[in-house]
């Protein structure tokens, strides 16, 4: 059983909202009519998520996320609000919603997120359970994989930086060798034009680095690389897949530090695979981030202006003309929106989400869809433009951004999303079984 707390002054918006939901016999609802009543509820009932309204007496929506997510800080806030601006979607972003949904709001929206944060709150609670694993070895993995989708050197270095660079392997005297082996290996596969995924996985004793492609190299030439580069280690080679194994080395004060980890949870169905990211950084504001490429920053908004006002003109054409074929164009802008991101090092992640989102597009067959589909993507659509827009202005523009990572999170999980309702096209109720890692 899970429990929503719906938490509006105005209580036709509270039963708006309960009518979405209220057909799940497996969620129980509550209801209060200002921030201090949720708080009171939260601090006598297991909640699992919040849907806050911002502007309420007595207690306004920023003050009571910022207090629920302080002492309860694995209840998921959905901020849900008419004042559809960037000042207050910022500020509760800020105070720790974890997404923000504008009134009026459309129902197969809500619905469809709500389902996908379901499925987060039981992936975050879900300590026990082994998901099917990838690497060679068979053994037994957490129920988290982070997975590379490597189509060129860029993505194949960001496999690099998440590992070698992080605190928490920091010990791990083989680490530096397993990456290095299946960098080159990756650099060799890139030579001859394939593309390929690298998982990684982990359960209390082990890493698990595993090479998947459609076309592996000759054995041979991989056995030379990994003796040359991972010649203390464990490997494993099977048609197209390439495992390696390195022992965890536990710090000298005992368990790992998960203070300065950063997870990317993966969200897989069986033919498509989307980011959601959650990861801890030191903050950056955007005067800060800026001072780093001042010399080409007309440049960067030059080009970010200008995908915007493609994105923008073929959105409306669509809108205007029903010509839904133009969906496939929208697709190649995005992808090259990514690239445009990609050479930000410190929004790789946000670049992977755009780039898989404009994959989509392109892939997507648009005679499939119906209208109300149709119109559905438009709508998302807008919703993307709109957040693409904020993050270019208080980024690159005004610079008013106090951390250039606020809304990481929450753009990529509406990436996700758009990402997959074009993939699936189907209701929510018949959704492809989703596994977060």
């Amino acid at each position: 059983m899970r429990t929503i707390l719906i938490v509006d002054d105005d209580k036709n918006n509270r039963t708006a909202i309960k009518l979405n939901i209220i057909k799940n016999p497996d969620i129980a609802i509550f209801e209060a009519e200002n921030g201090k009543k949720a708080l009171e509820i939260c601090a006598s009932e297991r909640v699992d998520i919040i849907f806050m309204d911002i502007m309420m007496p007595v207690m306004d929506g920023i003050e009571a996320t910022t207090l629920i997510k302080k002492d309860f800080p694995n209840i998921m806030i959905i901020a849900i609000s008419a004042m559809d601006d960037d000042y207050h979607k910022s500020m509760m972003l800020k105070a720790g919603a974890e997404d923000y949904i504008s009134k009026p709001f459309h129902p197969d929206v809500l619905k469809k997120r709500l389902v996908n944060y379901l499925r987060l709150i039981v992936s975050r609670s879900s300590q026990d359970v082994h998901l099917s694993k990838i690497n060679l070895f068979k053994e037994s993995v957490y129920d988290r994989r982070v997975s590379f989708k490597i189509v060129k050197e860029p993505s194949l270095a960001l496999f690099w930086e998440e590992y070698l660079l992080s605190e928490r392997y920091s010990d791990m005297p083989l680490l530096c060798d397993g990456v290095r082996s299946l960098y080159d290996v990756g650099l060799e596969l890139l030579n001859t034009g394939s593309r390929f995924n690298i998982h990684c996985e982990e359960n209390e004793s082990n890493l698990f680095f595993t090479l998947e492609s459609s076309h592996i190299l000759e054995l041979d030439e991989v056995n030379a690389i990994l003796d040359r580069e991972f010649s203390q280690g464990e490997y494993l080679i099977s048609n197209n897949l390439i495992s390696c194994r390195i022992c965890i080395e536990e710090k000298q004060n005992g368990a790992l530090d998960d203070s300065s980890v950063s997870v990317q949870e993966i969200a897989v169905s069986k033919d498509y695979t989307t980011i959601i990211n959650h990861t801890s950084h030191h903050k950056m504001s955007a005067a800060e981030y800026i001072r780093g490429f001042e010399d080409d920053l007309s440049d960067r908004r030059e080009e970010f202006e200008k995908a915007y006002d493609e994105l923008d003109s073929f959105i409306y054409n669509i809108s205007k003309n029903n010509d839904y074929t133009q969906l496939h164009l929208i697709g190649e802008i995005i992808v090259g929106l990514s690239h445009q991101i990609e050479r930000l090092f410190e929004f790789h992640l946000l670049a992977q989400s755009v780039f898989l989102l404009g994959e989509a597009f392109i892939e997507l067959e648009i005679e499939s869809i119906d209208d109300h589909l149709r119109k559905l993507i438009i709508e998302l659509l807008n919703g993307f433009l709109t957040d693409f827009d904020c993050w270019i202005k208080e980024i690159f523009i005004d610079m008013s951004a106090k951390d250039i990572h606020y809304l990481d999170n929450s753009l990529i999980s509406c990436f996700a999303q758009i990402t997959s309702l074009i993939k699936q096209n189907k209701e929510v109720e018949d959704e492809v079984e989703l596994f977060l890692f």
